[in-house]
């Protein structure tokens, strides 16, 4: 319970690694989460517009997961 995994890979959103970390009851987190982080960060970076976060991660996983 207490091991985490991490996919930097976001597509799929649940590798096969993630669906068995996750039968073997570790958290898992998808590269989705790394992805909208460097682009929120990159909004900042480069264009000086401060975004957070806000729930867009889990805004965004679940729609690509109900597709």
């Amino acid at each position: 319970p207490e091991t985490v995994v991490f996919d930097v890979i976001y597509t799929p959103l649940e590798t096969q690694l993630l669906k068995d970390a996750r039968a073997q009851g570790a958290k898992i987190i998808s590269g989705l989460t790394m992805f909208i982080a460097q682009a929120l960060e990159q909004e900042n970076l480069w264009l000086g517009r401060d975004i957070s976060d806000n729930g867009y991660t889990e805004l965004i996983k679940e729609y690509l997961l109900s597709r």
